[in-house]
């Protein structure tokens, strides 16, 4: 029914590091009142961890996008939003039952693998540790299905699959922005496609078509670096030499993490590569120190291999 932010197997986080958009004291207290709401309305809650709160039914509810509108409100007006924050999620989904057997409705949304309530028995992995989730898109909720069972629209499963990229495809084109992450450097482009709607992201699965029908580009032999920070933001470098491909990197990296940490819907801070013959690859990560960039791989390979500066 909602969004789910619950790192299966791991230790819980420290509330302000699972709602970054508070401080330790209002992620607590933002928290105890969503708690206090679910009781209210006889809800049996089982769990609470890292931003995340599971009924004993198995639905859980992320508060990550709850915390980021809070962020800009009085806390004294948190109750009141709380209160309308789990009346439309809930009275939403007293009538989902048509839209989940309405094909028009069908998408695929980009989730974090690590930030799901459990496995998924079905989900492809599109990126590292990033997986394409069913998703019922309803006028007040997109609905995510973690499993297959009990979901008779999903019983014929690459059914779904063609209908619902399709139906990515054939959304509203993203808002195009272009920067060159060196000025200096006409190839050093990085394209961000954001959207109002929860799909931005993954417009991923249809990037050949995103990128021939906004940008008239045709493939790369050498691939892409994409980064997918949330739900509304897709960014893409088409690669074609290395001071291009570093700058690019130098520009996404930092650009990435800050989106992931302030927006709804977050998905993944990581810099990935898309390359032409082989599976995705994870290009940068946090430390402690900032971004570090993993130059091994097909990423290191590419450093060599590719044109360096005139």
């Amino acid at each position: 029914m909602s969004s789910a932010r619950e790192s299966a197997g791991a230790e819980p986080r420290r509330p302000e590091l699972a709602l970054p958009a508070l401080d330790a004291a209002g992620a607590v207290l933002l928290t105890e009142l969503a708690l206090a709401n679910l009781r209210r309305r006889g809800l049996a809650v089982s769990a609470s961890v890292a931003g995340t709160i599971r009924l004993a039914n198995g639905i859980s509810f992320g508060l990550h996008n709850l915390a980021t509108v809070a962020a800009t409100r009085r806390r004294q007006d948190w109750a009141g939003l709380v209160e309308r924050h789990f009346a439309a999620i809930l009275n939403a989904g007293l009538d989902q039952h048509d839209y989940q057997h309405d094909p028009s409705r069908w998408y695929l949304k980009l989730r974090l693998a690590a930030e799901l309530p459990g496995p998924s028995d079905y989900a492809q992995q599109v990126l590292p540790g990033v997986l394409a989730l069913a998703a019922i898109d309803t006028p007040a909720v997109v609905q995510e299905a973690l499993t297959r069972s009990g979901k008779p629209w999903l019983a014929d499963l690459a059914a779904f699959t063609r209908r619902a990229t399709r139906n990515l495809a054939e959304l509203p084109a993203p808002e195009l922005i272009t920067v060159r992450a060196d000025p200096a450097l006409a190839t050093s482009r990085v394209h961000l496609f954001q959207t109002e709607d929860f799909y931005g992201a993954s417009r991923l699965l249809v990037l050949a078509n995103l990128l021939r029908e906004q940008l008239g580009i045709e493939g790369s032999e050498a691939g892409y670096l994409v980064a997918v920070p949330h739900r509304h933001l897709l960014i893409v470098h088409r690669i074609s030499d290395t001071p291009a491909m570093l700058a690019a990197i130098r520009l996404i990296g930092p650009l990435a993490e800050r989106e992931h940490a302030s927006k709804p819907g977050p998905i993944s801070p990581h810099v990935y590569l898309l390359g032409p013959d082989a599976p995705p690859e994870q290009v940068s990560r946090l430390t402690e120190n900032g971004l570090a960039v993993q130059a091994s791989g097909q990423f290191g390979a590419l450093v060599v291999r590719l044109p360096g500066e005139d």
